[in-house]
């Protein structure tokens, strides 16, 4: 027999907070830029024995495949570093209230954002 009271929302039809999105892509992006510390630490060591292999490396990431790989590693490196400024604001119990949680959001995005286009006017200019 089906229960009398509601039930909870499911996960299809719940529509999470853009603080919990950005939350849990906080933590998703430390643990990509760890890998791919630990694969550029890898390919490093790999370029002293093999030079070969680094030229390898180097013509992939000149690719316009390996460009979009680069720049959406800096969005992640910005991102992550700005989510994390905002945890420390937030550990100090600044900027809790739900207009400050809002505000913060999109000052996350557009700093991520800048931060990006930034580095990367920068490398091709």
């Amino acid at each position: 027999m089906l229960p009398e009271h509601p039930v909870s929302p499911h996960l299809q039809i719940y529509r999470l907070p853009l603080a919990a999105v950005l939350s849990i892509s906080h933590r998703i992006t430390g643990v990509l830029l760890t890998a791919a510390a630990v694969a550029l630490a890898f390919l490093v060591a790999a370029a002293a024995y093999a030079p070969a292999l680094w030229q390898i490396a180097m013509a992939g990431l000149q690719h316009p495949l390996g460009q979009v790989v680069l720049i959406a590693w800096t969005f992640a490196l910005a991102f992550h570093l700005c989510t994390g400024i905002r945890h420390l604001v937030w550990d100090a119990c600044i900027g809790l209230s739900m207009p400050a949680v809002q505000a913060s959001n999109w000052l996350v995005l557009a700093g991520s954002t800048t931060l990006t286009i930034a580095v990367w006017t920068w490398i091709w200019a």
